[in-house]
């Protein structure tokens, strides 16, 4: 009976070892050869940290910057930022199915973004940002990016992707920080991105975007930064963003925009930085601007901006309103006797300069009586111009709006 125990127990002992092997066991090999893949075209020996890359098993040998789910096995976190990888991303990347974070910025990655990204339908975070050495991570943002729909984050800032912001990506509902500013996307904003209704962070500056501006970006209700800085955009500033009442930073500045500010701007309660600087924007400050209770930067300067400059600038922490058409007199917190920062101002607006052509040569206007001329018995001819000074007395410029 004792041998019979014995070998009921030495059952159950192996029973247990089978359970925690079947729990505990390797990762599915297509996800280690997809580690091997990336470590080998990436310059995987030169990594500042590689600590135990290539051993055994990725989770059970804790392969830096990868982190496993204990339950099931799977690859689940892979993070190697700034750790000097060079070299291209393979596609084979697309099988850590159970992928949730992948983070690899600040390295210096070269050639394109793999579709196959597209295929990790777990994934909520993607940083490839910073990569713009050795050539840069460029090419195309894919479109199959736009069946990630359970991705919060997508940063790829300051690296050198090209071509169009796909119009996929409205699909992925879940994103609330799309940031792809610093590199050279071109063609016009997709409509689609107002379909993005989570999104609290949209930050495209300083790229090469030209057209309008999509008015469904007024759509975006949680929006809390909305960079468009720093491209070629052109139109009018749509009336729509006016919706964006949980906005705190609006950024549109230094592009190529027409047309008037828009009254409806002032329901922009929490905005607290309002820059739509270096444009061609026209007409005036609207008087709903007011409104802006918790502003504290205003930046209108660079514009062709006229009328009257409010009072209530003065209750602004940082503004700048110089370079534009304003009329005087201006409020005395920025006007020449004090900062300077509403100057020049016009008793009258001027006039538009003129077509480019000849230059005519300016006739000046004395402001002093000259003596009459001496009679003569027949008009003489206009004598030419010399270099000797007349003998009658200097003539002063013709007066200008007094600036």
């Amino acid at each position: 009976q004792k041998m019979k125990l014995g070998g009921i127990f030495r059952l159950l002992a192996y029973a247990e070892l089978l359970f925690v092997g079947i729990v505990l066991g390797d990762v599915p090999s297509l996800e280690r050869d997809a580690l091997v893949t990336l470590y080998n075209s990436t310059n995987g020996p030169d990594w500042t940290y590689n600590d135990n890359w290539l051993n055994g098993d990725p989770c059970s040998e804790n392969w830096y910057g990868v982190e496993c789910d204990s339950e099931v096995q799977h690859i689940e976190i892979l993070s190697l930022g700034s750790n000097q990888l060079t070299g291209t991303i393979p596609s084979e990347i697309g099988q850590l199915s159970a992928l949730s974070e992948l983070s690899m910025p600040g390295n210096a990655l070269n050639g394109g973004i793999p579709s196959e990204i597209g295929q990790l339908s777990e994934l909520l975070y993607l940083y490839l940002n910073g990569n713009y050495q050795n050539g840069g991570l460029g090419g195309t943002i894919p479109s199959e990016f736009g069946q990630l729909s359970k991705l919060i984050e997508f940063d790829c800032y300051n690296c050198k992707l090209v071509g169009t912001i796909p119009t996929e990506l409205g699909q992925m509902v879940s994103l609330y920080e799309l940031q792809v500013d610093s590199n050279l996307l071109s063609g016009q904003l997709p409509s689609e991105l107002g379909l993005l209704s989570a999104l609290n962070y949209l930050k495209i500056h300083n790229n090469e975007f030209t057209g309008k501006i999509a008015s469904e970006l007024g759509q975006l209700s949680k929006l809390l930064e909305l960079k468009l800085m720093f491209n070629q955009l052109s139109g009018t500033i749509p009336s729509e963003l006016g919706n964006l009442t949980s906005l705190d930073i609006f950024g549109l500045h230094s592009n190529r925009l027409t047309g008037t500010i828009p009254s409806e701007l002032g329901h922009l309660s929490a905005v607290t930085s309002f820059a739509v600087h270096t444009n061609q924007l026209t007409g005036t400050i609207p008087l709903e601007l007011d409104q802006l209770s918790a502003l504290e930067q205003l930046y209108l300067q660079t514009n062709e901006l006229s009328g009257q400059v409010p009072d209530w600038i003065c209750n602004v922490s940082i503004y700048d309103l110089t370079d534009n058409l304003f009329s005087c007199p201006l409020p005395s917190c920025c006007s020449a006797a004090e900062n300077g920062l509403c100057e020049p101002c016009y008793s009258s607006v001027p006039a538009p300069a003129p077509a480019p052509g000849p230059v005519p040569i300016p006739v000046p206007v004395s402001l002093s009586p000259s003596p009459s001329p001496s009679p003569s018995p027949s008009p003489s001819p206009s004598p030419s111009p010399s270099p000797s000074p007349s003998p009658s007395p200097s003539p002063s410029p013709s007066p200008s709006p007094s600036p």
